[in-house]
Parts: structure tokens; sequence; C-alpha cells
């Protein structure tokens, strides 16, 4: 009776987990699914080339998700925290989502051309 029971919540748990993962994937994949990254700019989309200058002027800023606060956890100031920062949560938030925290705190919405920059950067696999 023990093990059936050990072996239910074992069954549970990875049911739980997987679809937990699962609801992330497909959180971020309506953002990336639903844009079209094939502008005559869109090769410079790199984190050192506009990445930067988007986060860094919106996002990492003091009090925010900058090096030492870490809103939420978040650090968009570097490129390898800001590549692992940008789940999707974070593309929710810059676009407004329902149910989401709207982004930029205390600032007017990014752009449409700064949120395609943003989402077309996670959609090619977050390019340096």
């Amino acid at each position: 009776m023990k093990n059936l029971l050990f072996v239910a919540a074992l069954m549970l748990f990875v049911f739980y987990a997987s679809s937990c993962k699962k609801e992330s994937t497909t959180a971020l994949s309506q953002y990336t699914d639903a844009v079209t990254c094939n502008e005559a700019d869109d090769n410079l989309n790199t984190y050192s080339q506009k990445i930067s200058t988007i986060l860094n002027n919106s996002c990492a800023t003091a009090g925010c998700h900058d090096a030492v606060t870490r809103e939420s956890g978040k650090d968009y100031s570097s490129y390898s925290t800001a590549k692992s920062g940008m789940d999707a949560t974070g593309y929710c938030s810059i676009n407004h989502g329902s149910g989401c925290k709207t982004m930029p705190r205390s600032l007017p919405k990014l752009t449409d051309a700064e949120i395609h920059d943003l989402t077309c950067w996670a959609k090619n696999n977050y390019p340096n």
C-alpha cells in the first residue's frame, strides 16, 4: 500500500513539473511566434548592437533590474544575465499582457520597434 501511494505521489509530481515547464515554453512562444524577424536591420538585432541599449535605458536602471537591485530576481545589466532573465514573464510584461505587471515601471511602454527587437532577439536564440 505504501509503495502504491509513493508511486502515485511520484506520478503526480512528474505530471505537475512537466506541465509547468510546458506552460512556460508555450507562453514565450506566443510572443516569439507572433513576429517575423526579416526586417532590413534585424541582422543588427544582437545584445551588443541593439538590445543592451533598450535594456539599459528602460529596464536595467537603478532600483529596477540592475545588478544591485535585481527586482524580482532579474538583472538585465549584462549579456549573460539578460539572456537568462528574459523569459515568458518578461515578454508578457513588456507587451502589457493580461495578468502581468506592466513594464517598464514608471516609464512609457516600449515602442513597437523595441518590443519587436527584443522579441526577435529571443526568437533568434539571444545573439550577443
